[in-house]
């Protein structure tokens, strides 16, 4: 039952296109696919007509030019011809297909091309003033599959509030080989964009599955803003994120997200990122997504910016890989109920494996844990007093070389922390650690360490 929508908007597109043995397409209303001539008009024509009626709109094989936006209205199904329609918009600003509180609407089998507008200087990820392929605000019961999306300097696809939304196996590139080169750290160029406004501030029954995305500054960002306002259903799966220049491969600041199954290669920044940037976060599953190259930053990063204004509570990773980046995991703010079980980490080019910087953090597990290759410590922890909670248990650390300067697992504060089976190279005793005098209630295999026991 869970994803009977799904079903249901693949009954509407077959029902719909085939209820006509002779069906109509964008041609029978003026459109011409030779790339040269404007086709807008008979467009927008074709989709009145087909949502009248809930029906089809059908386009051939063909380079087709639109030169302002189309809107589409409620119960309209657009398919195109297999292998060969592309929509090129060339329109001064704005949207290639934008419907607002509309429902029943389904895009599937088309390329559609921007003209790659973009500026980093952009101050907000909701202005009119760039490019989107396709924009939908408050609507419900949409499908977007098997479409290529190219080349928009603003995202791909951004969904604006609304419920029962899929996005499937699309293909969404950005600027950086079409039109706009992009840089490590540029921002406001997503691949798929799923947020809510003051307008819009249902979010609920989203799924983003089986899409490749590449050579944006954003793989697939969420957010559910500073509305007082939880996500319900948000699932980010599957999805194939390569090559995105400027910051993150997920971005998530939405409660009641599953991140699953991803695979993330070459990032400008992190490459998954769950972030209490404007409200506490709550109910973040990250399980066996795996993170390869992504040398400018973290693989994985869970943060509430504010040092414990806000918090991120009831997150669980479980069965994540990460290969080749600066810095593996990176648990900071105020975290409460959160566990790591099963997680693999080689080649760490910079910082450490896992750093835990936490305020009042509360009830941590990390558990079932491989290490392999760090530049500095393989588990750092910089914890305020008000720590309650930390166990970390059978973690596995592989190096090449022990070094003086860097222990294996350092604590330079917090308290209540435990650590049981843990080895570094075969080793598992008192030298695998540095504990700073300030720590209190440190154990080691259940045993409380003394002030003389303690490395500095």
């Amino acid at each position: 039952m869970k994803y009977f929508w799904i079903a249901s908007l693949f009954l509407l597109a077959c029902v719909s296109t085939k209820k006509k043995l002779v069906r109509s397409t964008v041609i029978d209303f003026g459109a011409i696919g030779d790339g040269r001539h404007d086709s807008t008009k008979a467009f927008q024509i074709a989709l009145q007509k087909a949502s009248a009626k809930k029906d089809t709109v059908y386009i051939p094989k063909g380079k087709y030019v639109i030169n302002r936006t189309l809107k589409v209205l409620s119960n309209t199904v657009i398919v195109g011809e297999t292998d060969g329609v592309e929509l090129f918009f060339v329109g001064a600003t704005g949207v290639l297909f934008r419907s607002v509180h509309q429902e029943n609407i389904t895009i599937k089998n088309i390329t559609i091309s921007g003209r790659g507008r973009y500026s980093s200087a952009m101050s907000n990820s909701t202005g009119e003033s760039k490019e989107r392929g396709i924009y939908f605000t408050g609507c419900s019961n949409i499908l977007v599959e098997n479409c290529r999306i190219i080349n928009f300097g603003q995202s791909g696809v951004a969904i604006i509030g609304g419920k029962h939304i899929g996005i499937f196996g699309n293909n969404v590139e950005g600027t950086h080989l079409q039109s706009v080169p992009l840089k490590k750290g540029d921002n406001y160029q997503f691949g798929v964009y799923i947020g809510v406004s003051v307008t819009s501030r249902i979010l609920e029954d989203i799924i983003v599955d089986g899409n490749e995305i590449s050579y944006v500054c954003q793989g697939i960002i969420t957010s559910q803003g500073a509305n007082d306002y939880d996500a319900v259903g948000v699932v980010l799966s599957n999805n194939f994120i390569h090559d995105v220049i400027g910051q993150h491969g997920v971005y998530c600041s939405t409660s009641n997200t599953m991140i699953k199954g991803n695979r993330i290669v070459g990032m400008g920044l992190e490459g998954v990122k769950v972030q209490a940037s404007h409200e506490s976060l709550r109910n973040i599953d990250i399980v066996g997504n795996s993170v390869l190259d992504c040398f400018g930053s973290q693989a994985f990063n869970i943060t509430e910016i504010h040092e414990g204004k806000n918090s991120i509570s009831n997150v669980i990773m479980r069965n994540n890989t990460a290969k080749g980046c600066a810095r593996g995991l990176n648990l900071y703010g105020r975290l409460i109920s959160c566990m790591v079980d099963g997680f693999q980490l080689e080649d760490v080019t910079k910082e450490y494996g896992i750093y835990v910087r936490g305020f009042s953090m509360k009830d941590l597990v990390l558990k079932n844990i491989q290490i392999k290759n760090v530049k500095k410590e393989a588990i750092y922890i910089d914890n305020d007093a008000a720590t309650q909670n930390i166990f970390i248990e059978k973690v596995i650390i592989q190096r090449r070389k022990l070094s003086r300067n860097f222990a294996p697992i350092k604590i330079i504060n917090g308290s209540n922390i435990s650590f049981i089976h843990v080895s570094c190279n075969g080793e598992s005793d008192a030298e695998v650690y540095s504990i700073a005098k300030n720590c209190k209630m440190v154990r080691l295999e259940g045993k409380l360490q003394s002030q003389k026991e303690k490395k500095q």
